[in-house]
């Protein structure tokens, strides 16, 4: 009677455990649907930005590119500041990394959720990557947009929000070389590669956060 009391009262701790464990990992899946709607809210806005940016640099070529274009000096000065300032994906990590570094991971008991949200994180990585290299393509940009624009003018566009504006008047370039100005595009074009391949990822990191959404709420029977 003693250890038929005993292995009750250790199956009993044990479904009380397993109980705590369930409810634990519920309230992680329903913390990672908030960082994933967090995360298509920025990548919305993201794609959004790249596609405008697209046909902003687009412009900027034509214009650094085409003689006629020296009335337009004020539009080249405005797509010029803009050209190098694309933002990265800062993603919600608040409950990744508080599952990761907790040893949280082990409490998912679904298979596919556990790695289809691996699968995400992988993404993301490989995101970070591809923004890295078109960060140092905005270096190199940068290295030869000092050569081509006024300091003090780009200094003047700059506003208290971090917005820019257009510069007031037609302030000429630094240069007239044309070989200098091609370069330049040069740089553009490439970063212009690289933010229309962002923009493409992007549209398919939205869309596994979706379908990652979609699979807690039906896997865990969520509203």
């Amino acid at each position: 009677m003693l250890f038929l009391a005993v292995f009750c009262g250790f199956l009993a701790e044990n479904q009380r455990e397993h109980m705590i464990e369930h409810k634990r990992e519920k309230q992680f899946m329903i913390s990672l649907g908030e960082d994933l709607t967090e995360d298509i809210n920025i990548l919305n806005k993201q794609i959004a930005a790249g596609d405008i940016n697209l046909i902003q640099m687009d412009s900027l070529m034509f214009y650094l590119n085409n003689n006629t274009s020296k009335n337009q000096n004020n539009r080249i000065y405005f797509l010029g500041r803009l050209a190098s300032r694309h933002a990265i994906f800062n993603y919600d990590n608040r409950t990744i990394d508080q599952m990761r570094n907790s040893g949280a991971f082990r409490l998912i008991q679904k298979q596919q959720v556990s790695n289809r949200i691996m699968g995400y994180y992988r993404q993301i990585k490989l995101l970070e990557m591809l923004e890295g290299i078109e960060k140092e393509e905005e270096h190199e940009y940068r290295k030869l947009a000092v050569k081509v624009f006024d300091p003090l003018i780009f200094n003047s566009m700059g506003t208290i929000k971090d917005s820019i504006v257009s510069p007031i008047g037609n302030s000429p370039l630094r240069t007239s070389d044309q070989a200098l100005l091609t370069d330049l595009s040069g740089w553009i074009q490439y970063i212009k590669s690289s933010i229309q391949g962002l923009t493409e990822f992007k549209k398919g990191l939205k869309r596994s956060a979706e379908d990652l959404i979609q699979l807690i709420r039906n896997e865990y029977h969520l509203k």
